[in-house]
């Protein structure tokens, strides 16, 4: 529906947001699978496995913290192997 030229533009979109999202979290949370230059794809995965040895936070927790604010979590429980 958007033709080639929209598609072009939310992909462009898509990788913009999340290297800003990747570039604003990297101070805090490890970001994984990032490529030669420190960017990620059109998604990026934020390893929380710290918190479940330091404090027994589950990604569930995190998740859910976020709906306590309104927020749509994104996409939780995959696995990346350590």
């Amino acid at each position: 529906m958007l033709g080639g030229e929209g598609l072009t533009q939310v992909s462009k979109m898509a990788l913009l947001n999340a290297n800003y999202i990747a570039e604003r979290l990297k101070p805090y949370y490890n970001i994984r699978f990032t490529n030669k230059n420190g960017r990620v794809a059109h998604e990026l995965l934020i390893d929380l496995g710290e918190f479940e040895k330091s404090a027994g936070l589950k990604v569930s927790d995190f998740s859910k913290r976020l709906q306590d604010y309104s927020f749509h979590p994104p996409t939780a429980q995959w696995p990346i192997s350590t």
